[in-house]
């Protein structure tokens, strides 16, 4: 009995010993899990084309316009699109979930999401960073993805221009031409920028001369004065002069019969 009682302590340390002695790996092994539900491969990425900057005629302000193409090779779930521009954020239209051929926003080719879209801003001059992002959410337990388009300097750079810089006269100036003419005006029609109210000075035969104020037609480049000459004014060539800078003549006649 007492080397039974040997040999059973002797098992008992050797199985011991061998326990210990099993490397981690294996007991790893034992405790094995199934892995977390990951991307398996998936990607989400926005390509912005270069931005195209338009002035306006004015100068005063320019539209900036980028096209962009967003791709994604996992689910074809709805994406929030967001465009950075000058260190504010504008919303884009959300791509809508599923194709387009059923009313979603995604045109898909096997595995490939392609949808496409354009941002639109105004701006004054200056120097701007544009960038796109568009963030989808997770699928099946996976996480949310967010990419955004590399991020693109826009430059502004418009020059400020007047459309009434180019004065002169218009139409036939002066319409009527006749001093004599009962109750007729002479019509004295000019554009340019004069301000409010230009001043014009008319200078003619005899001496004579009239300075008068003539308002600008609303927002326009237009002024326009009707000229009430005195009776028996003397015919001949008379000069148009307006603030000074911009200068025509007309040769008048005096015709009571006209």
């Amino acid at each position: 009995m007492r080397h039974r009682g040997k040999e059973t302590l002797m098992m008992v340390m050797m199985l011991v010993a061998a326990l210990n002695a099993l490397p981690i790996a294996a007991a790893t092994r034992v405790r094995a899990v199934s892995p977390a539900i990951g991307d398996n491969g998936t990607s989400l990425s926005v390509i912005a084309g270069p931005p195209t900057v338009t002035c306006d005629p004015s100068g005063l302000f320019a539209t900036v316009t980028a096209n962009y193409t967003v791709v994604s090779t996992g689910s074809a779930d709805s994406a929030v699109m967001v465009a950075s521009f000058g260190g504010h954020d504008y919303a884009l239209p959300t791509i809508a979930s599923g194709n387009v051929t059923g009313g979603g926003g995604w045109t898909i080719s096997g595995r490939t999401k392609t949808a496409e879209g354009t941002f639109t801003t105004t701006t004054t001059n200056g120097t701007y960073t544009l960038s796109i992002c568009a963030t989808q959410s997770g699928a099946g337990g996976r996480d949310s993805k967010t990419a955004c388009s590399a991020p693109v300097t826009v430059t502004v750079n418009c020059t400020v221009t007047d459309p009434c810089a180019s004065g002169g006269v218009f139409g036939e100036v002066p319409a009527n031409k006749n001093l004599c003419k009962a109750n007729g005006h002479i019509e004295v029609q000019f554009r340019g920028n004069f301000g409010d109210v230009a001043t014009l000075v008319i200078s003619g035969p005899g001496g004579f001369t009239l300075s008068t104020g003539v308002d600008r037609a609303g927002d326009s480049c237009n002024y326009h004065y009707n000229w009430d000459p005195a009776a028996n004014m003397a015919a001949g060539s008379y000069t148009f002069t307006v603030n000074g800078d911009l200068t025509f003549s007309a040769d008048l006649v005096c015709d009571s019969h006209n």
